[in-house]
């Protein structure tokens, strides 16, 4: 009995153990939770391109504004009516994919000087289980009196 006793002990304690990258079924098994493993953005300049020497900063934030992933791009002229290359963002914290929608995407525009920047933006976010979200806004502007701006992700999801 004294052994039956303490081996339910220890798998409760066990069990009580959270390691954050697992969740629970309805059924009691543990799977892994599904996570965003990719996130990359592109910019459809519209009639007012961004300056070479203007940089652009994106930042993928969590919703307690931790920054989650990061990506710059610096000495690249977006010309009037063209397309980015998908710029990708480096990952520094792990989002599940419930907490994708409610992230955060600031943009931070560094002009040289006078520059506005009118533009479309699509991400792209590709999570661990292969499947893929997009988001997708239009007529953002960025200039040297406005360089900042952060989108709640929820708001441009493409169904």
């Amino acid at each position: 009995m004294r052994t039956v006793g303490l081996a339910l002990a220890s798998a409760l304690a066990l069990s009580s153990l959270g390691c954050g990258a697992t969740t629970r079924s309805s059924t009691g098994a543990m799977m892994t939770a599904v996570t965003l493993s990719t996130a990359s953005v592109t910019f459809m300049t519209r009639d007012d391109g961004k300056d070479e020497d203007s940089a652009i900063a994106v930042q993928l934030l969590d919703d307690e504004g931790r920054l989650a992933a990061e990506g710059t791009v610096v000495d690249v002229d977006f010309d009037d009516r063209t397309v980015s290359a998908p710029i990708n963002l480096a990952m520094s914290r792990t989002l599940t994919s419930g907490d994708v929608d409610d992230a955060r995407l600031r943009l931070r525009l560094t002009p040289d000087g006078r520059d506005t920047w009118t533009f479309d933006m699509r991400v792209n976010a590709r999570l661990s289980d292969g499947t893929e979200r997009q988001y997708f806004w239009s007529g953002l502007q960025l200039d040297e009196g406005s360089p900042e701006r952060t989108l709640v992700l929820s708001s441009g999801r493409v169904p």
